[in-house]
Order: C-alpha cells, then structure tokens, then sequence
C-alpha cells in the first residue's frame, strides 16, 4: 500500500530540508548576537635572580589561572566599573566575567590570549583590554609590596648592625689611652687587637648590608616583568554567535536525513497504514 505513496517521501526530501532551514534562520533572528574581542600578550622577565631562576617554568604554567583568577577578574571589574554600568551586584557581576572570558596560551609561543564574548561588543573589547591592564596591574602591586617588605627587614638589620659597630666602637676606645682614638704609638696587646678587629668585621658587615640595602632600592625602581601587548582588542562588528550560516546547513543536512521519518505522519494521515477492503 505505501507503493502508492512513494511521492511523499519523494516531496518530504524537499518540504524538511526547507522547513529546516526556516527554523533556523528563525532562531538565529531570535537568538542574542554576541560579539567576540581577543588580546594578546606576553609576559616579559626583566630580572632574573638564582632564586627566580629557578621558578621560571612553573610561573609560565601559573599565568593560565592568575589571569583568570577572581583577584583579577575583580581588579578589572572595579577598574571598568562594570558592577555600575552593568546594574549588577560585585559577585554576579564576577561570576558572568568567569563565564565570559577565555584565557589560554598560543601554541608554540609565549605569548597568551584572553578572550572574552558578550552581546555588547564594545564590553567585550572593555573587558579583553581590562583583564591584561588589571593583570599588569596586580603583578606590579604584588612586587611592590615584597620589595617593600625585603626593605624593611634589611633596613632594620642595617639598624641593628649599626648599634653592634657602636658597642665595639665603645669597647675599642675603652681600650685605648684617652686622645688616641686611632691607637698610633700605642704598644698593640691582646685584648687591643680583639677588640680592633671585632670593631673592623662589624664595620664590614654594616658596609656590605649597605650596599644590599641600595642594590635592593635600585632594583625596586626596575620592574621584574612587564607585560607587553601584542595584539590589542578591537571593537568587532560581526558576531561569532549564533553562526546562522552554520545553522543553516546543520538544519538542511537534518532535515535531509529526517525527511523519511517526517513522510510517515502524513502517510498515516492520508490512510496510507490502513489495510484495504477487499
């Protein structure tokens, strides 16, 4: 009996890949657009010392999640006051920033990409720009405050050491006969040479903890990394998403493929299941 209605299956080949196609192109009309902005950098070491050295590999791997890292992700909110323009609390606000930007490292190179899709394109550029500066940021904040912490300890040895010379200072002229501070003629003993040479020690150690001391503030004034901006965001005018184009295709192929199964309700309609009467 279905020989009878061949031609529905022959029509159903064409009405499904069409009706397909309509869906689709009705979905991506519907469908928000989304925008797509990307920034590519690379983190640059100025400074290398043994103990960074030695760590460097393991900071190249930890870029990958402290550029994403909420820290981050909320630097570049405040920065880009995105909680006021976006109407949203600081948390909502930081959660939609996790879905939306995409970090990851170019194969083959150094340099890293960050990522980000929203439905207002120039947010998008905003956002791609904002974490690489509040990255750059927060990495130059960081170094400050351990610089700053170094300088003080070594300041406070400094302090420190300078009270040690000053005692020995003491002992040493107390060694010595009054107005001959520099003990010129005067017989050298036991306890005089101790003493002279506990004081010349103390008095090189203060000379060397010094000249850390100034090395440190210079290398404060030198940042330890930079990050340089290789390609930066662009406000784009064409959506990534929904790719309509793709749909299309994707609904035509479906539709294709589905058009038996589509011919058998009309088939059952028209009776065409139905055993004839003899």
């Amino acid at each position: 009996m279905l020989k009878r209605y061949w031609w529905i299956f022959l029509v159903m080949m064409g009405v499904g890949p069409l009706a397909a196609c309509v869906v689709a192109l009705l979905i991506g009309q519907k469908s928000p657009k989304q925008y797509e902005s990307q920034t590519v950098i690379e983190v640059k070491p100025r400074i290398l010392t043994p103990r960074s050295e030695n760590s460097v590999e393991s900071k190249v791997e930890d870029h990958l999640e402290l550029i994403k890292s909420p820290g981050i992700l909320a630097l570049a909110a405040e920065n880009l006051k995105l909680p006021e323009r976006w109407g949203m609390e600081r948390e909502d606000t930081l959660s939609v920033l996790a879905d939306i930007v995409n970090v990851g490292r170019i194969r083959g190179t150094d340099l890293w990409f960050i990522r980000v899709r929203h439905t207002d394109n120039i947010a998008a550029r905003d956002i791609a720009m904002g974490v690489a500066s509040a990255y750059h940021q927060h990495g130059n904040e960081t170094r400050q405050r351990q610089a700053e912490g170094v300088l003080r300890d070594i300041r406070e040895a400094v302090h420190k050491q300078e009270d040690i010379v000053e005692d020995f200072l003491k002992v040493l002229r107390a060694k010595l006969p009054p107005g001959n501070e520099f003990a010129v003629n005067t017989p050298i003993t036991a306890d005089l040479a101790k003493a002279r040479s506990d004081f010349d020690d103390a008095q090189n150690v203060l000379r060397t903890m010094k000249l850390k001391l100034m090395g440190e503030t210079i290398a404060l004034k030198i940042p330890n990394e930079s990050v340089e901006i290789h390609e930066a965001a662009v406000i784009s005018h064409i959506p990534v998403a929904p790719n309509v184009r793709l749909n299309v295709v994707m609904g035509i192929a479906a539709g294709f493929f589905l058009s038996p199964l589509l011919a058998v309700p009309v088939i059952w309609f028209r009776g065409g299941f139905m055993p004839t009467r003899r």
